[in-house]
């Protein structure tokens, strides 16, 4: 399979680690050789259709801040698929929900040019996700995302194969890694959440806008993603209602006891007569609600069916790793499928 990557940040490059560490593995347990032969972000674009070697784009990364020596000539879209020899797309480069963001354009590219789409960044799916389908569809081509709804999490494989034949009436999700440490820090270290969030980004663990993880958007993404794959496609993000962690009042954290209720920001997806309905807010839950239990950057979901009662999965802990390794299992079931 040959992969051509956008974005060469924190998850880009750990894809390239994970690849390096993982691939004489991968090829024999799965029968499946994975190579990148393209690698593209805002300093240029490298090309090999025999493939790049990982750990030299980690070099000259680290030492030039560009995925290439600058002597490349620039390619269009066009050239570039065909150059690279392209089976999948990557997309992980910044995510961008107002435009779509570069990944939209060359998401809309790869699916014309027969090329399969693995989602990181969320940009391009939550700008166009019914015409993206629908191009994917069209052409014949597949598009995966398991890296934007909770990435090591297994979230949408865990409804889309797992609960198979069962109905989903609600899904609930503790989804934004960051936003749970967080909100463990504040009962934990009896510091405000701004303290909180603060010390987060110093770490260079949460996003430089506060609406992102405690504000709730970025839980609210991935409930929308989870909703629209596994329970109601026609569903569009007016239908989302949002409350942040920062919406609550002082006297709102004060409310939670140390050892039997915890606030969490709690995102839910409830099918209804009337329709379904995405919330995203924060509930003081009690040692009886799973989600009490799940404590630092790990994550969880919570499915309800008709025929497998509720299925719970917990665990994923954000990190680029994570992410990455979502985006290659992404790649290893788009193989397997096209065998």
């Amino acid at each position: 399979m040959n992969i051509v990557l956008s974005g060469f940040g924190a998850v880009g490059q750990a894809a390239a680690r994970v690849l390096m560490n993982k691939e004489k593995e991968w090829k024999r347990t799965y029968g499946v050789h994975i190579k990148i032969t393209a690698v593209l972000d805002r300093s240029g674009v490298a090309v090999h259709s025999d493939g790049l070697d990982p750990e030299q784009l980690l070099q000259t990364k680290a030492e030039t801040g560009r995925v290439d020596d600058g002597s490349l000539p620039p390619r269009n879209v066009d050239q570039l698929w065909a150059d690279s020899q392209a089976d999948i797309f990557i997309d992980a480069a910044e995510t961008n929900t107002l435009t779509g963001g570069s990944g939209l354009a060359l998401m809309q590219s790869a699916l014309r040019h027969g090329v399969d789409v693995v989602c990181v960044s969320k940009g391009a799916l939550a700008f166009a996700w019914d015409d993206l389908h629908e191009l994917a569809e069209a052409s014949g081509r597949k598009i995966k995302y398991s890296g934007t709804a909770a990435a090591a999490l297994p979230t949408v494989d865990t409804a889309l194969y797992s609960l198979a034949g069962a109905e989903i009436h609600t899904i609930e999700g503790l989804l934004n890694g960051t936003g749970n440490m967080i909100a463990t820090r504040v009962a934990a270290e009896h510091i405000t959440l701004q303290e909180a969030w603060e010390t987060a980004k110093k770490e260079g663990k949460a996003e430089a806008d506060p609406s992102e993880d405690i504000g709730g958007k970025d839980t609210a993404l991935k409930m929308y993603f989870l909703t629209k794959a596994c329970l109601t496609p026609e569903i569009n993000w007016e239908s989302v209602t949002i409350r942040g962690l920062d919406e609550l009042s002082d006297a709102e954290w004060k409310q939670a006891e140390h050892g039997k209720t915890k606030w969490k920001l709690v995102g839910k997806a409830h099918k209804m007569a009337q329709g379904t309905v995405i919330s995203v807010e924060p509930r003081l839950l009690t040692a009886e609600h799973p989600f009490f239990h799940v404590d630092g950057a790990e994550k969880a979901v919570l499915f309800s069916t008709d025929t497998m009662g509720s299925v719970l999965v917990s665990g994923g802990a954000s990190s680029p790793t994570g992410a990455a390794a979502a985006a290659w299992k992404d790649v290893i079931h788009l193989a397997s499928e096209r065998a």
